[in-house]
């Protein structure tokens, strides 16, 4: 993949904290684009600048140190910054400390910023996968309209632990994760409420559609004794199950908004809430099939596909881009969900 090579360059202003003399420069800051994927990749620093005599410390856009790049000594003219996900930290600054009894730094104050960027060939993917399940939703709904006045009955047979058909599956799922969807986009709130409020059933069903053929051969090898049709039928209802038990769960949501806590504490919720009402759908999962290992492995199949999918279709909660001061149906790629889930235990946790 072509990848285009870019410098944000940057100047330092001295200034004073609590009595300390401090180098910070000001923000080098990327305007990601949803059809770009960037990437951070070295700091350049003054090669008149003595080694081993100042410190070094890079920034976000609220001027809280980078996990990983407290203050440390600054060995080289050249600090690789590539571990730093361009999507969550589009803004960063450099910031030198000069020790007691130490002269200042040379007054050539330009630092260079080298970055990457290259087509977001995955949103060009997940968009035409998009595509192609509205089509087929809307050519299915036209043979199978007449089931909509029943949706009602359908739902209390869910709530009463039956299946229903495929189709009323579906719709119940749009309803139902579209609804505590609106409410999770709600957080920001605008134009993210539509988003997330269209985002989220599309990531369920495309995370089925993605595992589905892992799922029905596991199932097979589990010794499950049901036929292709029988089998989605049964995945299409635990994504209902799933979309009722997270809408039964959208007033608590509202409420932790509300409250407010901050982002970080809503995603964890949010991924709670998600993990409660998946168990819900697998208790079910285990009712049609008294086989433990089944639940097991749907869920780890199902749910690694879930979560890195939902990782390139996010934001979720939303964090307003510090650029355009909004925030987009879809964030640059970079990175990956599990590590961004350590991050973020690590933040709250963090005084």
């Amino acid at each position: 993949m072509h990848s285009e090579a870019s410098t944000v360059l940057t100047r330092i202003v001295p200034t004073t904290i609590d009595g300390v003399n401090v180098y910070p420069t000001n923000a080098a800051v990327l305007a990601l684009e949803p059809t770009q994927e960037y990437q951070w990749d070295t700091v350049h620093l003054p090669t008149s600048w003595p080694l081993n005599i100042y410190y070094v410390e890079l920034w976000d856009a609220y001027n809280k140190p980078i996990a990983g790049h407290q203050a440390t000594k600054l060995i080289s003219h050249s600090i690789d910054i590539s571990d730093i996900d361009a999507s969550l930290t589009p803004s960063l600054r450099v910031v030198i400390f000069q020790p007691a009894q130490t002269l200042a730094p040379p007054s050539d104050y330009a630092v260079d910023i080298l970055y990457h960027s290259y087509p977001n060939t995955h949103l060009f993917i997940l968009f035409s996968l998009a595509v192609a399940l509205l089509l087929i939703l809307l050519v299915w709904s036209t043979k199978q309209k007449k089931q909509l006045p029943y949706l009602l009955t359908a739902v209390s047979s869910l709530l009463h632990g039956q299946f229903i058909s495929p189709y009323l599956a579906v719709v119940s799922t749009v309803i139902f994760a579209g609804m505590f969807g609106a409410i999770l986009g709600s957080f920001i709130g605008g134009i993210q409420i539509v988003y997330v409020l269209i985002k989220l059933p599309f990531l369920m069903g495309a995370a089925l559609v993605i595992s589905f053929t892992t799922l029905l051969m596991l199932s097979w090898l589990t010794g499950v004794k049901a036929t292709v049709k029988e089998i989605w039928t049964v995945a299409l209802n635990l994504l209902a199950i799933t979309a009722l038990g997270l809408c039964s769960l959208s007033t608590i949501l509202l409420f932790y908004i509300i409250y407010p806590l901050n982002h970080d504490q809503v995603l964890i919720a949010t991924i709670l809430f998600f993990i409660g009402s998946g168990l819900l759908a697998l208790l079910s999962l285990y009712r049609w099939q008294r086989k433990l290992i089944l639940p097991v492995v749907w869920l780890i199949v199902y749910g690694l596909v879930f979560m890195q999918l939902g990782w390139l279709l996010r934001p979720w909660v939303g964090v307003i881009d510090p650029v355009h001061g909004s925030v987009p149906i879809a964030r640059a790629n970079s990175g990956n969900v599990f590590s961004e889930l350590v991050h973020t235990i690590e933040r709250i946790q963090s005084p």
